[in-house]
């Protein structure tokens, strides 16, 4: 069939005949012309060099016939189908610079900030939190939290469940939370790291009694804000997160240090997962404490059960996004009635803050993973009476 197999001029290195088509007949086409050179060489050469060409005319059939198929993948927002539709009655979706969507809740007081209305049960995750609020099974199991000085309060979405996203900090009479920012991502390896210096400012602190952190966190039970200022310096860094047969497990402060500076037990909570996208609650049957959560799968993360209206951002968010890892989200997989929209403005001044700190508080921020700097040793501890700026519950005189 081929006429040009015994052609002296194809054992040539780097020759080939000019006066001579690739095919047989000279009319064929380009594809022709390639398998005719791949099939009329001599036998001479070696396996190598025809699985190059080979390997070559698969990848450039498409180009070479015009019929190369343009799929562009989607975008990683697009993932989160069921956060966009499910929190959509109790917020807004904002789409910032850089395409990133951002949800800020809507009809919150001007004292409301993540982790607050809740409570903390202690289960085989470790320090679970259980929200009062409708969207909790999402924002707080998901994502990361951000305060810009224009938006206010916005999530960010991931696909990462944990059973809260929390960094922690103790002394002998408080314990407090923040939520990670978006800066803070999570490694099987390393556990919490943060791609960019970070000291949560104290507006993000949650910090109660050991007495009260058993029970139901409410916004009398927590310390002002101008309190916390004064609590960071003389507070300690404290819990680590870990993977423990693909479940990630937030340790906190020690569960026995609650128990002995608090007066108070506290009891293993069982979780069961339900079905109901709205649930995540506190039950108890038999006498045995359980929560309720809903984990959706990876397919029903991303499919969305109603439209959803994202508004494009009138301004640009103090976020850095080139120290936002958008695609963290491949470590683990299993593993109040609404009120009228507020502004979602905050009053006053805008606040701004660095790095370095937060209106002028001492920053103690983290220069490598899973490391806070301690506080300046020649702070001491407040002794004696609390002061007067402390909660209610903290003026109250504990009875063992």
């Amino acid at each position: 069939m081929f006429t040009q197999l015994n052609d002296p001029e194809y054992g040539k290195k780097g020759r080939c005949p000019q006066n001579k088509s690739f095919h047989p007949d000279g009319s064929g086409t380009g594809i022709d012309n390639i398998w005719w050179r791949v099939y009329s060489r001599p036998a001479n050469l070696t396996m190598k060099k025809h699985l190059i060409f080979i390997v070559f005319v698969i990848l450039s059939a498409p180009f070479l016939t015009g019929s190369a198929a343009k799929a562009p993948a989607a975008p990683a927002e697009e993932r989160f189908g069921l956060f966009y539709s499910s929190l959509s009655p109790y917020g807004e979706w904002i789409e910032v610079q850089g395409g990133l969507r951002v949800w800020h809740p809507q009809g919150t007081s001007p004292e409301w900030r993540p982790y607050l209305l809740g409570q903390w049960a202690w289960t085989d995750y470790g320090w679970y939190w259980v929200s009062s609020e409708p969207f909790g099974w999402a924002t707080y199991h998901y994502g990361r939290w951000y305060l810009d000085d224009y938006y206010g309060w916005v999530w960010v979405p991931d696909d990462v469940w944990g059973p809260g996203w929390v960094e922690w900090r103790n002394d002998d009479s408080y314990v407090g939370w923040a939520p990670l920012p978006p800066y803070a991502t999570f490694s099987v390896t390393v556990g919490i790291r943060f791609t960019r210096a970070w000291s949560a400012p104290p507006v993000y602190w949650n910090f109660v009694t050991y007495r009260s952190f058993g029970g139901p966190i409410e916004y009398r039970t927590v310390a002002r804000v101008d309190y916390v200022e004064r609590l960071l310096p003389r507070t300690r860094s404290s819990g680590r997160y870990e993977v423990d047969r693909a479940r990630i497990i937030n340790r906190g402060v020690d569960r026995a240090v609650i128990e002995r500076r608090g007066f108070v037990r506290v009891e293993r909570t069982d979780v069961r997962e339900v079905s109901d996208v709205h649930s995540e609650r506190l039950t108890r049957e038999s006498g045995v404490q359980r929560v309720e959560m809903f984990r959706p799968s990876p397919v029903e993360l991303n499919r969305s059960t109603a439209p959803a209206t994202f508004r494009t951002g009138d301004r640009k968010i103090s976020l850095e996004l080139n120290r936002v890892e958008r695609a963290r989200t491949r470590q683990i997989q299993r593993a109040e009635p609404v009120v009228p929209p507020a502004t979602g403005r905050r009053s006053g001044p805008p606040v701004r803050y660095s790095p370095q700190g937060f209106r002028g508080a001492p920053a103690y921020a983290h220069p490598g993973p899973n490391i806070i700097r301690s506080p300046p040793p020649n702070q001491a501890r407040s002794k004696g009476r609390p002061n007067r700026q402390a909660p209610r519950s903290e003026r109250t005189r504990r009875r063992g």
